[in-house]
């Protein structure tokens, strides 16, 4: 059984590089703000299907890692909030840290998706 501990953990990674993809957008960086932004979904992925106790979660904790399949699955469980992050952020690991393809613009186009996961995620860390 996954616990809140971990959600909690995930959560707060979650907006710590959220936050420093912020820093590296408004320093027009790409690269690093892709690859933050990216982490930033990762973890909040993580962190719901945590809370959630979705299967994905188990599986990754049983498997002693999360995989991009177990992460896209949990997303898209998750709902369209999670599922559109999903694809913004691994748009953004693959054109924008991997490859290196995206300039800021590109990286604030997807911004507002990512940015609403971590709306989502900062409530599993608000006192009930």
């Amino acid at each position: 059984m996954v616990g809140t501990d971990d959600a909690r953990r995930h959560a707060e990674l979650a907006i710590e590089a959220f936050n420093e993809g912020l820093n590296f957008v408004s320093k027009g960086n790409a690269v690093q703000s892709s690859e933050k932004l990216c982490k930033a979904v990762e973890e909040g992925v993580k962190a719901l299907a945590i809370a959630k106790n979705l299967d994905e979660a188990r599986e990754a904790m049983e498997q002693g890692r999360w995989s991009t399949k177990l992460l896209g699955r949990a997303a898209a469980r998750l709902g369209p909030v999670a599922r559109h992050a999903w694809l913004s952020g691994y748009y953004l690991r693959v054109e924008g840290f991997h490859e290196a393809r995206l300039d800021i613009d590109d990286v604030k186009m997807v911004l507002e998706d990512i940015e609403a996961l971590i709306q989502e995620v900062r409530k599993l860390l608000s006192p009930a």
